[in-house]
């Protein structure tokens, strides 16, 4: 047995439930607008297909489009010049 093992928790001893359908309506605002965020990173951004071939603009493009999703408060890594250019 792999030392690694021992520090592994063992999830068989409890009971996981699914999340209600409702579970997002509980979310405050800006939490709604991150899952619209992944939602959207998700379907227009990581699932780039081998027969899609843009190109890296077309990509910042896209990832700027995406990005534009949150609101610009939680954007804090970003300056304000770049939000000004890019959003």
């Amino acid at each position: 047995m792999c030392p690694i093992n021992s520090f592994l928790p063992i999830p068989r001893s409890r009971k996981f439930e699914p999340l209600p359908d409702h579970w997002e309506s509980d979310l405050s605002e800006v939490d709604q607008k991150y899952m619209a965020f992944g939602r959207a990173f998700e379907a227009k951004f990581v699932t780039q297909g081998m027969e899609d071939n843009r190109t890296v603009k077309e990509s910042l493009d896209i990832a700027w489009d995406i990005l534009s999703l949150l609101p610009k408060s939680e954007l804090d890594r970003l300056s304000d010049e770049i939000i000004e250019n890019f959003l």
